[in-house]
């Protein structure tokens, strides 16, 4: 082909790829309309040169029915399809387009279009519009684990998330807990808890109360504890006023209930940690906004367990 010419294409599924020949195209191949290898050449009668079937009207309408090798009129009945040259082409020997992938793959021309969708090293594009290209071979791993528009499910409310939009859905998130873990083994003396809160709210107050919740978790000295667990556990809300003398905590003080019915949340855990209990109606959301309890999007809960009742070991 001339210097400088495009690459020869074809068509496979639709999608038009670029084609490397093992050889180089001999000029004869090549259509002087469209610059790429013949596809359904037709030739011309009165001089013997050919172009593709698809170009042929834009050739009639540009060059003004004259072949745009020699300029010898085209007699549109004189135009013939030359299937034995359309054949020859399409044994012609092709490297895969991917080759520069890693693909090894050589085969006739007419191969072309079942090979490429067949092909691990085949470019693709994420079809779930993350604009990403990938390798076929790694379209499982893009799709599960590397997408930003695969769909998670939220840790905390089990809501159905795209990727992206996980760390804004976190800030809205009714479940997201906005505590520090206390995991901390107090010597011997205490059951260990993990604190929650659900700023929006959980089961049916959701969207008008914020939430707390303590569950218990399993320690290494809960042999040596009293069971079910029976001190009261308060939890204070900070209010961040810069004068202290402003300041109005908000405080609730749950004080468990060591009936039968509540050992999946008080009794000794049998598993990681024990179902939560806690403030389902700890304040009603409209006095986050009164107060200063949320300063540059942090607010401050403390939890309490009242030790003073605790028998010694």
């Amino acid at each position: 082909m001339p210097s400088g010419s495009p690459r020869p294409k074809t068509s496979a599924g639709g999608v038009e790829i670029e084609l490397v020949f093992v050889e180089p195209l001999p000029h004869a191949y090549e259509c002087p309309v469209c610059q790429q290898a013949l596809r359904y050449p037709v030739q011309f009668d009165k001089c013997a040169h050919h172009c593709c079937s698809n170009c042929l009207p834009q050739l009639i309408k540009e060059h003004g029915a004259k072949c745009p090798v020699d300029g010898k009129p085209i007699d549109r009945d004189q135009v013939y399809v030359d299937k034995n040259l359309q054949k020859t082409i399409q044994q012609l020997q092709v490297k895969c387009t991917f080759h520069e992938n890693g693909c090894k793959w050589t085969g006739q021309l007419k191969e072309v279009p079942s090979h490429i969708p067949e092909c691990e090293n085949a470019d693709m594009v994420c079809s779930k519009g993350c604009g990403v290209i990938y390798q076929r071979k790694d379209h499982e791993k893009h799709s599960v684990e590397d997408c930003l528009k695969r769909v998670v499910i939220c840790e905390h409310c089990e809501k159905e998330i795209k990727k992206h939009y996980l760390d804004s859905h976190y800030k809205a998130c009714p479940r997201f807990p906005l505590t520090a873990v206390e995991d901390r083994q107090l010597p011997a003396k205490v059951q260990r808890g993990q604190s929650r809160a659900c700023l929006y709210g959980d089961g049916k107050v959701r969207g008008k109360h914020m939430s707390l919740f303590v569950g218990l978790l399993k320690g290494d000295y809960d042999v040596l504890l009293s069971w079910p667990f029976s001190h009261r556990v308060t939890f204070t809300l900070l209010d961040q006023c810069q004068d202290p003398a402003g300041r109005h905590n908000i405080t609730y003080t749950v004080k468990p209930n060591t009936t039968k019915e509540n050992r999946p949340f008080l009794g000794r855990p049998t598993s990681e940690r024990n179902a939560s209990f806690g403030a389902q109606k700890f304040c009603e959301l409209g006095l986050l906004e009164k107060l200063d309890y949320v300063r540059d999007d942090v607010m401050f809960i403390k939890v309490q367990v009242d030790t003073e009742d605790m028998t010694p070991l």
